[in-house]
């Protein structure tokens, strides 16, 4: 085996055991949560922004604060609906299945670190770049 083996398989060990730690619920609900923060505040800064010109005078600065603001809001609210579904699942003796998926879910997730980490080292690799 070589070096770039030992490097796939402790990736993967890596997120496996992120994975069965955390949950697949915790972990979908930080996904969910950086999509949905993303998504929000980028439909609606520049709606809410114009609001808090009174605090910041500077149209750009208020702009990139408004972005942070509703971009943490979303994303605080979402890991709080994802940390409420976990204890439900905790209490309803459904634990195990989580962690089991969380698991399944971290391997996909090193999957696709994998396959992007090969993808950047066989361009950067390569005899000749297009």
């Amino acid at each position: 085996m070589t070096a770039i083996d030992f490097g796939v398989i402790a990736i993967m060990l890596i997120f496996l055991a992120r994975g069965i730690w955390v949950g697949f619920i915790r972990q979908l609900a930080s996904l969910a949560a950086l999509i949905l923060g993303y998504l929000f505040a980028g439909r609606y800064y520049e709606q809410i922004s114009p609001r808090l010109s009174f605090l910041i005078p500077s149209p750009q600065i208020s702009f990139l604060v408004t972005y942070a603001l509703l971009f943490l809001a979303v994303f605080v609210g979402v890991l709080a609906i994802g940390y409420v579904l976990k204890k439900v699942m905790s209490l309803s003796l459904l634990g195990w299945f989580d962690r089991f998926m969380g698991g399944l879910f971290g391997l996909v997730k090193a999957g696709v670190v994998v396959t992007v980490l090969f993808m950047v080292m066989s361009g950067l690799l390569a005899d000749s770049n297009p």
